[in-house]
């Protein structure tokens, strides 16, 4: 018995320290309201970008996942826990790449594939490219 109050007690203490640290945000959020205050709503990222973000902005802002793939090492999508529909451009459209701080998505590779952006952002540690046609087009099957 002394010891499950002894237990209970220590539960109790640190919840109660928990309940005084404030609650860090998901980890795109930021990124997410941004994108969705610019009417940037349709894009591609690495996966860890792609898949928060959609989830932070409640699918408000839709991305799909991509990564260097194939002997060309081109931008392609990833397959791995990915709306695979995503991919359709008879159905939806991409016209900016998210390239954060990790840059699994390099800008030279971006421009090299969908030519020079008409407007490049810096928000926070991402690079926003943005073109004025669907992306997903140009991606390789």
């Amino acid at each position: 018995m002394p010891l499950l109050a002894a237990g209970l007690a220590v539960y109790a203490a640190l919840l109660g320290i928990a309940a005084t640290v404030p609650q860090v945000p998901p980890q795109h959020v930021t990124l997410a309201t941004w994108l969705s205050q610019h009417r940037l709503l349709s894009g591609l990222a690495s996966y860890w970008e792609a898949s928060s973000v959609t989830v932070d902005s409640g699918g408000k802002v839709t991305m799909l996942a991509v990564g260097i793939h194939g002997a060309k090492r081109r931008l392609g999508p990833d397959l791995w826990e990915t709306d695979v529909r995503l991919d359709n451009p008879a159905t939806h459209s991409a016209n900016f790449v998210v390239m954060g701080p990790d840059r699994i998505v390099p800008a030279r590779l971006a421009v090299e594939m969908f030519g020079n952006p008409v407007h490049t952002y810096h928000y926070d540690l991402y690079t926003i490219m943005v073109w004025n046609k669907n992306l997903i087009s140009e991606l390789p099957i």
